[in-house]
């Protein structure tokens, strides 16, 4: 996975040295609704786990900020993602997307409920492993067109409550990612939030004529503080995000080669974010 770190450390450095991005404006403008990076990249750190990063890279290939209320458009993103689950050493667990279409209705930014519906063009769930000669090996199911979907609806401004969730899979409905919680606009560069989340996997794969799978489930509640950079005083579209909080993690396996990535454990976590683009809670 340190390629893909590279890649999104590579791409932020980059954007730091470009001119603003999709988003940018008056320091005093109203914080985005719903998450739209262009990059994303981020590390969730916990004891007796390794460090699990998520990776976001999409490029919209249209989008009208003039969309009015009451109508949408289809917006197609060359996009690829990936979330790791769990990790110790070689043993890890991860989902991967390829390509996403949007259905975006209204204006994202300033309506008082946005709801936003997607697709993923092409979803992999990866076991990476040590084999018994020690040797790396994965193992990989997908699908297509899996949906996912954002809301954000203003309680009373600045308070929103949120909800983000996502299915992997048509095949194995317990492999998805939901999050619910509120944010609070303390001012525009600046918001806290409320979260709790859960990501779910259930990953079945033959490997030489043999089960090969992993199952397994994270419940975290954190809170997390997003700082939206600004230079000369409109918002560059770059922004710094750090959570804290407490998680239960729980893994097993199907195959003795696996036991190690048996997991139960609850642990307090932290995580560090940069983005580019809309990042709203």
């Amino acid at each position: 996975m340190s390629y893909i770190r590279l890649a999104g450390i590579f791409c932020a450095t980059l954007l730091c040295l470009s001119s603003p991005s999709f988003g940018h404006g008056d320091d005093t403008k109203e914080p985005p609704k719903v998450n739209f990076p262009f990059i994303y990249l981020s590390d969730r750190m916990a004891s007796d786990v390794g460090s699990r990063p998520e990776l976001i890279l999409q490029l919209p290939l249209i989008y009208d900020q003039t969309i009015k209320e009451g109508t949408g458009a289809v917006v197609p993103a060359i996009e690829i993602d990936t979330l790791m689950f769990m990790k110790r050493d070689h043993l890890w667990a991860s989902t991967n997307g390829l390509g996403k279409i949007y259905y975006l209705q209204g204006d994202i930014m300033t309506s008082a409920h946005v709801f936003v519906p997607y697709v993923t063009v092409y979803r992999l769930m990866v076991i990476n492993y040590d084999n018994a000669a020690g040797k790396e090996e994965n193992v990989s199911t997908n699908d297509w067109l899996v949906p996912g979907l954002q809301y954000a609806g203003v309680l009373e401004r600045p308070l929103t409550f949120h909800v983000d969730a996502e299915l992997y899979q048509y095949s194995h409905l317990d492999n998805y990612r939901i999050r619910t919680g509120l944010s609070y606009d303390i001012v525009p560069v600046f918001t806290i939030s409320a979260v709790y989340e859960r990501q779910s996997w259930d990953i079945r794969a033959q490997q030489n004529d043999a089960d090969v799978g992993m199952r397994g489930r994270s419940d975290t509640v954190y809170l997390k503080g997003i700082y939206r950079f600004t230079k000369g005083g409109k918002q560059t579209g770059l922004n710094a995000a750090v959570s804290g909080g407490y998680e239960s993690l729980s893994n097993s396996a199907r195959k003795p080669l696996l036991e190690a990535g048996n997991v139960d454990r609850g642990s307090y976590i932290m995580e560090v974010a940069v983005s580019a683009g809309l990042l709203s809670w």
